[in-house]
């Protein structure tokens, strides 16, 4: 039988990592809506959008 202590690690460092990844994951996609995409028409947003 392991110990609490171990069994805390193993269920508290996944969560860790997970919280990181979704950290990650929405600073990349909000820095990718305020860089690459751009307001378009009637507030459509537009990629790459070099017309008008």
């Amino acid at each position: 039988m392991s110990s609490w202590k171990e069994l805390l690690t193993l269920y508290l460092r996944p969560a860790r990592e997970y919280q990181e990844l979704f950290l990650q994951t929405f600073f990349f996609f909000f820095v990718w809506e305020k860089i690459l995409w751009q307001p378009g028409r009637n507030g459509k947003k537009i990629l790459f959008s070099t017309a008008n």
